[in-house]
């Protein structure tokens, strides 16, 4: 038949026309569905859900950070949005489990997005849903350790109660969520890991730092004196990969409460660091620190001890022109005035 192929290319044509038309039609569909959620106009949102089907639903993606509706949903804490997609996708045979944990652009969750911004009653929702806990984004970040950071303890509690969340995952700095906690110094959250059977707290990450060293270096105080107790048994003389304890960060970042709170737990006041051989009164000598340097002498700080290359702190109080910290020295009777450094 002459006219076959010509009437299966017409055919062909038409039917390229009517896929074009549905792909269009679905990303209008699927941006209004996204502006929907954004909006909290949920009327909205439910006129527009059944106008997709399941595949195309699934697709449905924002063009920026590849973001389904349920990632908006659950980063803007539209907690009715998140319920009416889960309750669309059980309805319709969607795959829920594949639609609850899909990933955005970096690797995010839903759940993650939502623990990232303190969105609770959502993150329940997605949990329940079959949200799995642990599902990391590209930098290797759990939905705990968003919850962390975002100093969210009820969250925290939920992820780990309900969840099942991994107290001890680390990211790709092999942090862990106590990590984050002890460095942004939220003593909540860091009290409900605290709890969990399985916490490490002398685990390290890529610095060598114990969380305990991340709470010393910023000062956060209340932090340092949970991680410090002794029912806790932090090793309060652990060393990173710079041989530093958490003293040594305390001194050399100037923040004398976090240093008295781990004097006071029992860090080793004269502790040299495994690289150089300096003690934290060396350190806070070289930044001027004068509060913490009366504070190391008051609980025993040896003036006497020379770092690798034989330096004291009075050397380097001199050296670098920390008059005052120089002055508080020498009024020492162990005042090491004598005392030559490798150099002369």
């Amino acid at each position: 038949n002459i006219l076959s192929p010509l009437l299966n290319a017409e055919c062909s044509e038409k039917r390229r026309e009517s896929m074009k038309h549905d792909i269009l039609h679905s990303m209008s569909i699927c941006k209004a569905i996204l502006k929907a959620i954004q909006q909290n106009q949920i009327s909205q949102l439910k006129n527009l859900l059944p106008m997709l089907n399941p595949r195309q639903l699934q697709k449905c993606r924002n063009d920026f950070n590849n973001r389904t509706p349920l990632h908006e949903a659950a980063l803007l804490g539209n907690s009715e949005a998140v319920k009416e997609l889960l309750e669309l996708f059980q309805r319709d045979g969607i795959n829920r489990a594949f639609a609850v944990n899909a990933r955005d652009k970096d690797g995010a969750t839903p759940l993650y997005l939502a623990a990232l911004r303190g969105q609770l009653t959502p993150a329940k929702l997605l949990l329940k849903s079959g949200a799995i806990v642990d599902l990391s984004n590209r930098d290797g970040r759990t939905p705990l350790h968003a919850a962390c950071k975002k100093n969210k303890a009820d969250l925290v509690s939920e992820l780990l109660k309900s969840g099942g969340a991994t107290v001890s995952a680390v990211d790709d700095r092999q942090s862990t969520p106590l990590h984050v906690a002890a460095h942004w110094g939220f003593p909540e959250p860091v009290r409900i890991l605290l709890k969990t059977e399985d916490i490490d707290v002398n685990i390290r990450n890529l610095l060598g730092w114990a969380p305990i060293h991340a709470a010393a270096r910023r000062g956060h105080e209340s932090v340092v004196s949970q991680l410090a107790k002794k029912s806790i048994c932090t090793n309060l003389d652990l060393q990173d990969t710079k041989g530093w304890s958490p003293l040594h960060h305390a001194a050399d970042s100037g923040h004398g409460n976090a240093a008295k709170a781990l004097i006071e737990a029992g860090a080793t006041v004269n502790l040299r660091d495994s690289v150089q051989g300096v003690t934290p009164l060396h350190y806070a000598s070289h930044r001027g620190h004068l509060g913490v340097v009366r504070l190391l002498l008051e609980h025993g700080a040896s003036q006497s001890i020379m770092s690798n290359d034989g330096w004291t702190p009075l050397h380097v109080a001199c050296r670098l022109r920390r008059l005052d910290v120089v002055k508080v020295l020498l009024a020492q009777t162990d005042a090491p005035v004598q005392a030559k450094a490798r150099r002369g």
